[in-house]
């Protein structure tokens, strides 16, 4: 184990296993830091000197860094081996924010810079295709997506952002949903009937619009 990142602290247990644990004080700017960046009032650059003031004592690229590392919500990027693809899996450590908020900020600093997540794109798209689409059937809010790490694999979960503990595994989410969605199927002669008049549609428009330019 390595240097604790800022808000979290080295410790070790009486039987010797090294964790780490949040600062208090570090953890608490680092609070601040993340709701300041999920509201915007501010551009980041600012939060991250209202952050020093307060006594973070970050530089400007530590400080992205820190904002897109996502051990502050308890996970921890496993980067690519072999044959497997780089990943988020659930840490065992305390996280200092939420998942929810850990992803409103990506969003919001992707957005301003134009450009995609690059930590979360990976389980997103094909083990998680439904990741931040499903409600949780016990409290409501948005369920989102983790792997964890299996002895021989990596296994992934759907599971809600509260703390009601709601959990399903995704593959088994994933085939019910695609059950559900080929109900939807339309009949062929529909789809065939759909063309015509699409094109008929847009065959009518293309020569009222060649007609009002002539």
């Amino acid at each position: 184990m390595g240097l604790a990142p800022v808000g979290y602290m080295n410790k070790i247990t009486e039987t010797g296993k090294k964790y780490i644990a949040p600062e208090i004080t570090e953890a608490t700017i680092m609070k601040w830091v993340f709701h300041e960046l999920s509201t915007d009032p501010l551009a980041a650059d600012q939060v991250r000197k209202e952050a020093n003031k307060k006594g973070l004592k970050c530089g400007r690229s530590n400080f992205w860094r820190l904002v897109r590392n996502p051990v502050y919500c308890g996970k921890i990027f496993i980067p690519k081996y072999k044959d497997e693809e780089a990943c988020l899996v659930q840490g065992q450590h305390d996280p200092i924010i939420s998942e929810a908020l850990f992803y409103e900020v990506q969003d919001i600093l992707d957005g301003n810079k134009r450009k995609e997540r690059p930590n979360t794109k990976m389980i997103s798209n094909e083990n998680l295709p439904l990741r931040g689409y499903l409600i949780c059937p016990k409290c409501g809010q948005t369920i989102t997506g983790s792997a964890s790490k299996g002895k021989y694999s990596l296994y992934y979960y759907y599971h809600c952002s509260s703390s009601c503990g709601f959990r399903q595994r995704a593959d088994h989410a994933n085939d019910i949903f695609l059950k559900e969605l080929k109900k939807f199927v339309p009949h062929p002669a529909i789809v065939d009937l759909s063309k015509v008049i699409i094109k008929q549609a847009y065959q009518t428009l293309f020569k009222q619009k060649r007609n009002v330019s002539e």
